[in-house]
């Protein structure tokens, strides 16, 4: 067997070559940090990237949603003005039709009313004996005695100008005036009011 000179058989190895291992672990322990310090880094960048983004799609909604706030407020202002556009013209086409049925005094002078014609004109108007009773202003059992009454009928002026009035209107005519003769729900009161209110007198009173 052949020794290095100088050494004899069975001699250990300069302390030097026992301390190689050390600074391999001490070396693949700084690499082991400088790793995890550039996982630290790429972390925080994403987060930053990330919240940057974030940060350009709340400005791109926030500005969305202004605009759409936008929007919808002039359509609200829009239709308030169409509303009221509406219930006037309304208003004004309801009373030429309450002018345009009235029936003139020659019309009643020589109207010639009997409880067949009563009852064919309610038949044309296709209305109740109720419902005809409520346009002409007289009860339903009154207009059931007209039409079961033999003979002409002797009616005050005003039935009588009521009838010849209804003479002039259609099916339709006769349904919209029970709609304008019928009477407009009350305005529903909102809830909750009447606890605002004593919220505000209790801190009134406060």
């Amino acid at each position: 067997m052949c020794h290095a000179p100088g050494l004899q058989a069975g001699a250990s190895l300069p302390l030097t070559n026992n301390r190689l291992p050390a600074k391999i672990a001490r070396v693949l322990s700084e690499r082991e940090r400088g790793m995890s310090n550039i996982g630290v880094l790429l972390k925080e960048e994403i987060r930053r990237l990330a919240r940057r983004e974030c940060r350009a799609l709340n400005a791109n909604l926030r500005r969305d949603n202004a605009r759409l706030k936008r929007t919808a407020a002039e359509h609200k202002r829009r239709l308030a003005a169409l509303e009221q556009d509406n219930r006037r013209l309304v208003a004004e086409a309801d009373a030429r039709f309450q002018e345009a049925d009235k029936a003139t005094p020659e019309e009643i002078a020589s109207a010639r009313i009997g409880s067949s014609r009563i009852k064919a004109l309610r038949k044309r108007l296709r209305r109740t004996q109720a419902e005809f009773g409520r346009l002409l202003g007289v009860s339903s059992h009154t207009v059931f005695q007209w039409e079961n009454k033999p003979g002409r009928l002797n009616l005050r002026a005003r039935t009588k100008a009521a009838i010849v009035a209804a003479r002039k209107l259609s099916a339709r005519d006769a349904q919209r005036k029970l709609e304008l003769m019928a009477p407009k729900p009350a305005a529903k009161k909102r809830k909750g009011s009447r606890k605002r209110q004593g919220r505000r007198a209790t801190i009134a009173r406060a």
